[in-house]
């Protein structure tokens, strides 16, 4: 609730989660984040881990403003954290989360890691990639995705979509159900 209240709703909110480790590359967010507009833009981050503190460090020593540590959240409240943001950033190695915020309608931004995102994020349609492993490059993606409302929109909804037709737990059955299946007519 005390986030709720002082939370500036007008600005374009970027977040990511997990866990916070320096092997997950946060620290990005941070230097790119630092070349942006604060007084446009809120970072929320969620989650915690033996690098948060370090992350703090970075936020205070830089006067990073509008920058909001919650820490660990269960499924439930990452999705209202969700639905506050315009963008969801992913700086390293992904999974679960990819979905879990296409799901609630929320573009992904993020660079090619271990190969899964390629099943969901197509460029410009159902998210965004940064090429580079650099704030310069994330920095830049960030301000061109903020400015396109219209694009941001459509991937939005393309995401969800995406998600909700193709990886439902109905769906999930039916696989299963398929496999088992299969495996009897052999």
């Amino acid at each position: 609730n005390n986030f709720i209240r002082n939370f500036n709703h007008d600005k374009f909110t970027l977040v990511t989660c997990g866990s916070l480790v320096k092997e997950k590359n946060f620290q990005l967010i941070l230097e790119a984040y630092e070349n942006i507009d604060e007084n446009n833009f809120n970072l929320i981050l969620i989650g915690d881990g033996n690098y948060k503190n370090d992350l703090k460090k970075i936020v205070h020593s830089k006067k990073l403003r509008n920058v909001f540590f919650v820490g660990h959240a269960n499924m439930s409240k990452m999705a209202k954290y969700f639905f506050f943001s315009d963008l969801f950033i992913l700086p390293g190695r992904g999974g679960m989360v990819i979905s879990e915020s296409m799901a609630c309608g929320l573009p992904v931004l993020l660079r090619a890691a271990d190969g899964v995102e390629f099943d969901l994020v197509k460029e410009n349609f159902t998210g965004f990639y940064f090429k580079k492993n650099n704030s310069h490059s994330l920095t830049k993606r960030i301000l061109e995705i903020s400015s396109n409302q219209k694009l941001l929109k459509n991937v939005s909804k393309n995401a969800y979509l995406l998600i909700k037709e193709n990886y439902s737990i109905k769906n999930y059955a039916l696989s299963i159900g398929n496999a088992i299946k299969s495996s009897f007519k052999e």
